[in-house]
């Protein structure tokens, strides 16, 4: 699977504090190498620029106006702390434009991932790199500020555990027997996120145990996963995780237990591979949909 490499674009040009100014060639957005080498957005720290001195040939898909060499911006790169929502959000004294773009090696590199004015929402993969430049209606330019953070809304596609969403899973969740378990996992946003990385599972177990010992459990998924052991009051009692098979194992008392299985990983079907633009996924949180076999043992 190829590298991925996002793009946030702002279309006019940045100051001597902004962002370098970079000529893309005959595309709306920067190519990789350039990317690679842009000033760092970092996330929570505002950047300061005008776009005042354009460079031709950057722009923003969505600025509505502007012809080939008049086009300008500026890039920065920004890599995701973790698999996220962000919301990029630019103030200027002109109608300042933002985009955010992914590349990929090799030919038609250049993707777009959102692009409108003042802030954008886009869920970005954790670790990849992202670049970011201001671009202005019509050819508009000024004066801006541009800050990256995390999307804590509750309309954020990647969000906070809520207790009431796991609540109610919980109350509604299977008992999970000894033995070998055949099950369905669907994200859910706001669902219970194991505290080794999960995105917000919809899958939820209880788990009685009658008698101490050490509890085993072994999950093959069809997807990067994590499993969580829980206390019946939420407390995280244990967590593991792998790229497509997973063991958790930890000693147990007498009692009732909530077992979490959760993804790891975006789906690959919130990018459009053909035009790069996120799609709709029925499945929310994270998109992800897929079986798994859960083996579930208590030895003495």
């Amino acid at each position: 699977m190829s590298r991925l490499v996002a793009v946030v674009v702002l279309a006019s040009c940045i100051g001597a504090t902004g962002g370098d100014a970079i000529e893309s060639g005959p595309n709306y957005h920067p190519t990789r190498d350039r990317i690679l080498v842009a000033p760092v957005l970092a996330l929570a720290t505002p950047v300061r620029g005008s776009t005042d001195d354009a460079v031709p040939n950057i722009a923003a898909s969505c600025t509505g106006g502007g012809t080939a060499g008049t086009w300008s911006g500026r890039v920065y790169r920004f890599v995701a702390p973790r698999s996220a929502t962000y919301a990029f959000a630019v103030r200027a004294e002109f109608p300042a434009v933002v985009e955010v773009a992914m590349t990929r090696e090799g030919p038609q590199e250049n993707r777009g991932l959102v692009c409108g004015g003042k802030a954008v929402h886009v869920t970005l993969r954790g670790g990849e790199i992202y670049s970011v430049t201001i671009d202005g209606e019509m050819q508009a330019t000024g004066a801006y500020e541009l800050v990256a953070t995390v999307d804590e809304s509750a309309t954020a596609r990647i969000r906070a555990e809520d207790a009431a969403v796991t609540g109610a899973l919980v109350d509604r969740a299977a008992p999970l027997a000894l033995g070998r378990t055949f099950g369905t996992y669907a994200s859910v946003a706001a669902g219970p996120r194991p505290a080794c990385g999960g995105l917000g599972s919809g899958t939820v177990y209880t788990l009685d145990v009658a008698t101490a010992g050490t509890l085993a459990l072994h999950a093959v998924t069809q997807f990067p996963a994590a499993i969580e052991l829980r206390d019946r009051r939420g407390a995280s009692l244990g967590c593991a995780r792998g790229d497509f098979e997973v063991a958790l194992a930890l000693r147990v008392e007498p009692g009732a237990y909530v077992v979490v299985i959760d993804t790891t990983a975006l789906s690959p079907a919130l990018f459009d591979p053909l035009h790069g633009y996120p799609i709709a996924v029925a499945t929310p949180g994270a998109g992800v949909r897929g079986a798994f076999t859960l083996d579930t043992v208590v030895t003495p």
